[in-house]
């Protein structure tokens, strides 16, 4: 089905992608070093903002359908950012991000291998 140079375009499409991703993660979040976010509110609700625009401009483009799941899983993520501003603060940026990255690996790894929230056990 896929040409020898189709599939050496698709891995390093893919090896790119990543490497941005690894350069890029977080980055988000180096303001939150430099200026008061008091309770985090107000970055919160402008990284809301700019996701949802993102997501309305790439529905425009792309199509798709709204999946119910995906709204819900979208809230928790953004209660989530949420409260990771004032536990960067209390505990310091390697430990905040670590405390917050291993409560989403072990919430992620339940998920599939308990079936939660309706999806398939693996």
């Amino acid at each position: 089905p896929y040409s020898r140079a189709s599939m050496v375009a698709h891995s390093l499409h893919g090896i790119l992608a990543a490497a941005v991703a690894v350069l890029m993660y977080g980055t988000n979040y180096i303001p939150v070093r430099k200026y008061e976010t008091f309770d985090g509110a107000m970055f919160q609700w402008m990284m809301g903002n700019g996701i949802l625009g993102y997501g309305i401009l790439a529905h425009f483009f792309f199509g798709g359908e709204i999946i119910n799941h995906g709204l819900v899983g979208g809230s928790l993520w953004a209660l989530s950012n949420f409260l990771v501003l004032p536990v960067v603060k209390l505990l310091g940026l390697g430990v905040g991000f670590s405390l917050y990255h291993v409560v989403n690996l072990v919430v992620g790894y339940a998920v599939g291998r308990f079936g939660l929230l309706g999806a398939p056990m693996d």
